[in-house]
């Protein structure tokens, strides 16, 4: 029980320090509009983070649920500045590799690239294709 409570207390004090987003920050590192946003956030059920703020914002913890994350890679903090760069498209990866954005998508749907859904959009953690290319 003792050990419970302090790994819970150390996980605490990581998510305090964590930022929290509002909907056009999320859209920016989502690289999507407004309402596909809004519709996301409305579907998963996320809550805004309580606080004086004008505008609802909402927890990286919770953005990166969305996005797949697990909760330990969430809490390992060397992994935090990976996790808060912004998401790639098809369309990034394609000029960045020097190939089509269907390849990249199809490279995804076969699971040759790590990747998620969001709103009906592929989007890719920069830091997880960069391990799966460098073994190639």
């Amino acid at each position: 029980m003792k050990q419970n409570m302090t790994n819970l207390r150390a996980a605490a004090r990581i998510t305090s320090n964590l930022p929290t987003l509002s909907q056009s920050q999320i859209a920016k590192r989502w690289q999507m509009d407004a309402d596909t946003v809004r519709n996301i956030i409305r579907k998963h059920h996320l809550s805004p983070v309580p606080a004086p703020w004008k505008r609802a914002r909402y927890s990286i913890l919770d953005i990166w649920r969305v996005e797949g994350v697990s909760h330990a890679s969430a809490l390992d903090l060397s992994q935090h500045s990976d996790l808060l760069e912004p998401l790639a498209t098809a369309n990034d990866l394609a000029k960045l590799y020097n190939c089509t954005p269907a390849t990249i998508r199809n490279w995804a749907r076969e699971s040759v690239l790590p990747s998620f859904r969001l709103g009906g959009s592929v989007r890719f953690h920069m830091f997880a294709i960069q391990e799966v290319l460098s073994e190639f």
